[in-house]
């Protein structure tokens, strides 16, 4: 039986306790306009259960960023990747550090590589090793050399053969502590291009040509 909830106006959606909230039916969920979703509260999103995250692309891009800072770790999780790429760049950069931190690697590659390019330096270095170590080569690429500079140095060193796929401008961003934390073995996959890319100051004063570690 189709939902009627779509008739309910929002003005009464935003009376709803977080107990009506989750009294909803997935049917419901799916069923809520984009004004219905863009009156609740932070309050009423938080109360969205995991099973109840059948939300369409179009009514994601309804919530705020606040609200989207409002889900439960667990509810992040839940989107499923049509869901994770219809996100915002502001809703991206809403994402808290608690929610990325609850996102399986699978969920971590689901972001699209804008996306990627989207989150802050906090939230990047908020990611554990394993899911940096996740994020795909497509997605590398769409790291901006600011993001790739404020990476801390297990982070970057984490990221290992695939800083082959860096492109020659991500290169020159890299400190010299990141190269520093780059293993010996890391560094000898760099192509001579990418070589050729790297300053001496980023070598700690040797030539690209004499780097005992290149």
């Amino acid at each position: 039986m189709a939902s009627s909830i779509g008739s309910v106006p929002p003005s009464q959606i935003a009376t709803y306790t977080t107990a009506n909230i989750q009294a909803l039916t997935t049917q419901d969920v799916a069923a809520l306009t984009t004004a219905q979703i863009a009156i609740l509260s932070t309050t009423q999103v938080a109360a969205f259960t995991v099973s109840q995250m059948v939300f369409s692309a179009q009514q994601l891009q309804a919530f705020s960023n606040d609200d989207i800072a409002a889900f439960s770790p667990a509810d992040i999780e839940a989107l499923k990747s049509n869901q994770v790429q219809a996100l915002s760049a502001g809703q991206v950069d809403a994402i808290t550090s608690g929610q990325l931190a609850g996102l399986s690697t699978a969920s971590i590659r689901e972001f699209s590589r804008a996306q990627v390019g989207y989150l802050t330096t906090a939230q990047l270095n908020a990611l554990s090793t394993d899911q940096i170590q996740a994020i795909s080569t497509a997605q590398l690429g769409g790291l901006t050399t600011g993001q790739l500079a404020a990476l801390s140095t297990a982070n970057l060193s984490a990221l290992s053969s695939k800083v082959t796929q860096l492109t020659t401008a991500q290169v020159r961003a890299l400190t010299t502590d990141q190269l520093n934390a780059l293993s010996t073995a890391d560094m000898r996959e760099f192509s001579a291009t990418q070589l050729g890319a790297l300053t001496t100051d980023q070598l700690g004063g040797s030539a690209p040509a004499t780097c005992r570690r290149c």
